[in-house]
């Protein structure tokens, strides 16, 4: 009998050992995929942190493009004017090609041919940078806004509340915004003045 329960016992014993051995092998199977998702996922996540990375220094790199190109526009020494005076230059260097052809002076010719269309592109150019420029130097509706309310609007200062009033018909149904209803007033005064221009008086 002892002999018996001995066998037995080894057996169950093997058989523990057995299934110990199998959920540890399984157990570092799991780890291992596991493990290896992990350095995946963190590969990944490195990745896009440093494609984000560049993208903001691109970005800040373009904003910081964009604002001195705004600074150069609002300072930019060109006006509608210089570019006239290039597409007169570019007429005048017409004229002057077909003045050196009848002449048969054909370096002048060829030289005054080619900086026609340098002239008709530079005036391209100047009108282009004029026009933003006056479009970014250009005050905005509300502080033209803000300046009619200085000039025919009125202010009363009191120790809790300060009264502003304007000259304006207001609508009885009333206005989503106190803008709307500046803006209506400022665009009514514009209309009562330009009724009033004097025109017949203009030569």
């Amino acid at each position: 009998m002892q002999a018996q329960y001995m066998i037995i016992f080894a057996g169950a014993l093997l058989g523990v050992l057995a299934l110990a051995y199998f959920i540890r092998r399984a157990f570092l199977r799991t780890l291992a995929r596991a493990t290896a998702d992990y350095r995946d996922r963190n590969h990944a996540l490195s990745s896009d942190l440093a494609r984000t990375a560049e993208r903001c220094q691109s970005l800040a790199a373009q904003a910081t493009e964009h604002q001195a190109q705004q600074q150069q526009l609002k300072a930019q020494p060109f006006t509608v004017d210089d570019q006239q005076t290039l597409i007169r230059m570019a007429q005048a260097l017409e004229l002057a090609t077909k003045t050196f052809k009848a002449l048969k002076a054909e370096d002048a010719h060829a030289k005054a041919a080619a900086l026609i269309p340098q002239a008709r592109e530079l005036a391209y150019r100047v009108f282009h940078t004029a026009t933003a420029g006056a479009a970014l130097n250009a005050d905005s509706l509300d502080t033209r806004l803000i300046e009619w309310l200085n000039t025919h609007g009125s202010f009363w200062a009191e120790p809790e509340n300060s009264t502003v009033t304007f000259p304006h018909e207001a609508e009885t149904e009333g206005y989503p915004h106190l803008r709307d209803a500046l803006r209506e007033a400022y665009e009514r005064h514009q209309q009562r003045q330009a009724a009033d221009w004097p025109w017949g008086d203009v030569a």
